[in-house]
């Protein structure tokens, strides 16, 4: 009987685990987590304006959630957050306005403290501020057992979805799946707009993603700091242009290329910086001597970022 009661607790909490197809937690291979300090950042939100959702839908008595004030939600993610309640909105203003890029254009920055406990919420953009246009999103986490508040998901069931990746790491969303849409221009994007997921799975309360799933995440979170709670929302610039230097003196180029172990860099460099293809920095230092190993990385493409003086030049590398 006590073996059978065990499978019976647990059973629960392995149908929220079970493996899907979209990309894996942040710091895994295949993740496309953007980490807050990658330099595929171009910019940050400047203001940011919240309309609060109840810490629970169901009870209205509890009042909003009111953790965090909205201008959290500015500028840099530095873990601040500005907690939105259930079915709660964010708009973020950039008076730059975003371009579509090769790519991800923005990425949205949640606090969790984990790679599972996971809270979502959708995200649309707009051109002038009053048309928002919605990612299209997908969850395929079982909706047969609420995920409890203190629940976990698995990020690859998860599919354009704020709040799929941990604090420090944002979830990206490309601009390209939304080009056509009459009244959005894809190159000019100044307005994104964050809703908070209500998690149920009470088609009273429930939201759904673009299939029509139900989407299930942590409900209730009856707290103050109930719901999406948003640090802040990147520009992201193109990968494969960003500071790109076309060097046609070989004497500027990272060598051998493919590599095994070592690069040879310019005499000229001060310092380099060495990125993943996703922009999250892994290695960096001074140039006191020309050669860098590499052979704690693992066999991939890199970017490696050179300071020649007032230049700045970044190049592609192999590690085999």
């Amino acid at each position: 009987m006590r073996r059978i009661l065990i499978i019976t607790i647990l059973s629960p909490l392995l149908s929220f685990a079970q493996q899907g197809p979209y990309a894996p937690a942040a710091g895994q291979t295949g993740s496309k987590a953007i980490k807050n300090n990658s330099y595929t950042i171009i910019d940050w939100a400047e203001t940011c304006s919240v309309v609060r959702g109840y810490q629970d839908v169901s009870d209205s008595a509890l009042g909003l959630a009111f953790v965090g004030d909205q201008s959290a939600g500015e500028n840099e993610s530095d873990g601040s957050v500005v907690s939105i309640g259930d079915g709660g909105i964010a708009t973020l203003f950039f008076s730059n306005p975003i371009q579509n890029t090769i790519g991800p254009d923005i990425a949205v920055f949640e606090n969790s403290f984990s790679g599972d406990f996971l809270e979502l919420a959708h995200v649309e953009i707009s051109s002038d501020g009053v048309n928002y246009f919605r990612f299209p999103s997908v969850s395929l986490t079982n909706t047969d057992i609420q995920v409890n508040g203190f629940g976990i998901l698995d990020p690859t069931n998860i599919y354009n979805l704020a709040g799929k990746y941990r604090a420090t790491f944002g979830t990206p969303f490309d601009f390209q799946e939304l080009d056509f849409i009459a009244g959005l221009n894809i190159d000019s994007i100044s307005y994104v707009r964050v809703i908070d997921v209500v998690g149920s799975i009470d088609s009273t309360f429930a939201n759904y993603d673009s299939e029509e799933n139900i989407i299930n995440d942590p409900w209730p979170t009856a707290f103050p700091s109930s719901g999406f709670d948003l640090d802040a929302v990147a520009a992201i610039g193109d990968v494969t242009g960003f500071k790109q230097f076309q060097a046609s003196n070989t004497r500027l180029q990272v060598f051998p290329n493919p590599t095994i172990n070592i690069l040879n860099i310019p005499s000229r460099a001060e310092a380099y910086g060495i990125y993943t293809l996703s922009g999250n920095l892994i290695k960096k230092g001074t140039t006191l001597r020309q050669t860098i190993s590499i052979q704690e990385l693992s066999s991939g493409v890199y970017f490696i970022e050179l300071v020649l003086g007032d230049e700045t030049i970044t190049q592609r590398f192999v590690k085999l």
